[in-house]
């Protein structure tokens, strides 16, 4: 097995989250204002002087707790000498979350109806903590016991709406981001609209225009997106206002799914099923959680469920095709991402998914095809640009291998992601191990090793090796 097998096999689930589009978005049928946003403002300094402060972890939390002996409900007092502590003591970011995590268990369990405990719980996580996207959701849920709790609490709006600054508007910041648009949003191919419940939900930025965000298939205006932090702020509201709201639930739990949060996202989808047992759209994006968890099984038991409900539900097919894909199910796969291509001929993701499988089972021919048309639709797909250097530079069967080609598209997948994607640079090097420049080849594998984990250097290692003796990689195909 190759790079890119071992790339699909170790990292399947996270594949799940970055190679493949996630399932389109329901409109809001009352869409509501967005809530203002703005830059938290600054903790209250205090007024004991921690200077000289020094100690353990533990004795660090003591400390805080005993400067506000008054009990659970001025947990706001000791968040902030927590913070005054964290900041004297030159902790580092592991050290800050141990800190926060053992002071929210320690106010949690000591009353676990205390309003105001439940409400500071998640404003300091999201504020003090601010570095730290992860514990966002945790947030809301403090907001959602919370309001469980006291209905009437409208202190909440506000906190809410302090949870995070808009990121500005610079290019680097934009591309790569996951965006999810708007109920009003128009997006635009050429001078034509272009019908939106076709567009992943969310949507992966990959060009910027001026005012405008290419999002894989059309553009879209900046201001016709919310972020990601944008979106869980909007729709967790929704929630927080109407428990029962599914739409705006389903799309929460879309949202943490982009974030990388399995766990919410599956508990999201979960009370959506709950509340409407024949949602399609739950069943596939419960499958999609499952299967960027690696849980595969579970994965295709939603997914097939989710097929059952809405036959021509092409998202679900396509998913499913990844989950086999990734359990090495491959001939399922392909028939999965055919039917996906049926339902849906202008998802460019279906077509390169089937190639990289086809292109796995021995079948470079049909996987080239497929790559090709991934381009035609989409002149940006990475992976498909990606995936023809990687056949051209290391395919067994002579008659596929073309060195210049392989580094002509090879560098188009490196300039497409700004030369950030390890695996990428790892194709460019093979590309020019194939064309005989074994110089290039050690510089841009030395590169793309430079980038790796500890585990995918294990992996992968042995690549720069075989340039440094002047040999091209070839990879093994399964039949």
């Amino acid at each position: 097995m190759g790079p890119i097998g071992l790339r699909r096999s170790l990292f399947a689930g996270l594949a799940v989250l970055l190679f493949v589009p996630a399932l389109r978005a329901e409109d809001d049928t009352t869409p509501e204002a967005e809530p203002v946003i703005v830059v938290p403002a600054l903790f209250e300094q205090g007024s004991v002087e921690l200077s000289e402060f020094s100690g353990s972890l533990l004795e660090r939390i003591e400390v805080g707790f005993k400067l506000t002996p008054d009990g659970s409900v001025e947990i706001r007092r000791r968040y902030r000498f927590g913070k005054q502590i964290v900041e004297k003591a030159n902790l580092n970011e592991q050290e800050t979350k141990d800190f926060y995590d053992a002071a929210v268990k320690v106010v949690s369990e000591s009353n676990p109806k205390n309003l105001q405990g439940h409400t500071e719980d998640g404003f300091n996580v999201a504020v003090v903590i601010k570095t730290d996207a992860g514990k966002r959701s945790q947030q809301y849920r403090d907001f959602d016991r919370a309001e469980a709790i006291s209905p009437d609490f409208t202190k909440m709006e506000k906190l809410i709406a302090t949870a995070t600054p808009v990121p500005p508007d610079e290019k680097a910041v934009w591309v790569g981001q996951q965006v999810f648009y708007k109920e009003n949003s128009k997006p635009k191919v050429g001078s034509e609209f272009f019908d939106r419940k076709l567009i992943p939900f969310p949507a992966k930025v990959t060009s910027v225009n001026g005012d405008w965000l290419w999002i894989g298939r059309a553009w879209i205006k900046r201001d016709e997106v919310r972020t990601s932090d944008q979106a869980m702020i909007f729709y967790a509201d929704l929630v927080r206002k109407n428990p029962k709201n599914t739409l705006a639930r389903s799309n929460r739990g879309a949202v943490c799914y982009a974030r990388g949060e399995m766990d919410n996202a599956i508990d999201d989808q979960t009370e959506v099923i709950r509340l409407t047992p024949n949602s399609a759209a739950a069943f596939t994006r419960r499958g999609m959680a499952w299967a960027a968890k690696g849980e595969f099984d579970n994965a295709v038991k939603d997914l097939t469920d989710a097929i059952r409900i809405d036959p021509n539900n092409a998202m679900a097919y396509f998913h499913r095709g990844t989950a086999w894909q990734a359990n090495a199910e491959l001939d399922k796969a392909i028939k999965d991402f055919t039917d996906a291509i049926k339902l849906d001929p202008t998802d460019s993701a279906a077509y390169c998914s089937r190639g990289a499988a086809r292109q796995t089972k021995a079948d470079p021919e049909n996987a080239l095809k497929d790559y090709a048309e991934a381009i035609r639709i989409n002149p940006i797909d990475v992976e498909a640009y990606n995936g023809i250097a990687w056949v051209r530079a290391t395919c067994p069967n002579e008659k596929f291998r073309d060195g210049k080609e392989a580094v002509k598209y090879g560098t188009k997948a490196c300039e497409l992601t700004a030369w950030k994607d390890a695996y990428n640079i790892n194709t460019l090097a093979a590309a020019y191990a194939e064309s005989g420049d074994f110089t290039k080849a050690i510089e841009w594998e030395t590169k793309a090793q430079s980038m790796y984990s500890q585990s995918e250097l294990k992996q992968l290692s042995f690549m720069l090796d075989l340039y440094k003796s002047n040999k091209p990689y070839r990879v093994e195909l399964r039949n």
